[in-house]
């Protein structure tokens, strides 16, 4: 009964911090990314003009 009451619980807690998981983690991520790609085309976009200067 134990196990099985354990087992429920777990399942619970799984879903819990998949939750959070999709509702948190990957809208962080995405933001993170996206900061990154244009950070990364900036500084690519910088470098060509000051090099022909």
């Amino acid at each position: 009964v134990s196990t099985f009451k354990l087992y429920s619980w777990e399942l619970a807690f799984i879903l819990s911090m998949l939750e959070v998981r999709n509702s948190r983690e990957l809208v962080m991520l995405r933001k993170i990314s996206i900061v990154t790609a244009l950070s990364s085309t900036l500084w690519a976009g910088i470098l060509s003009p000051v090099g022909f200067a």
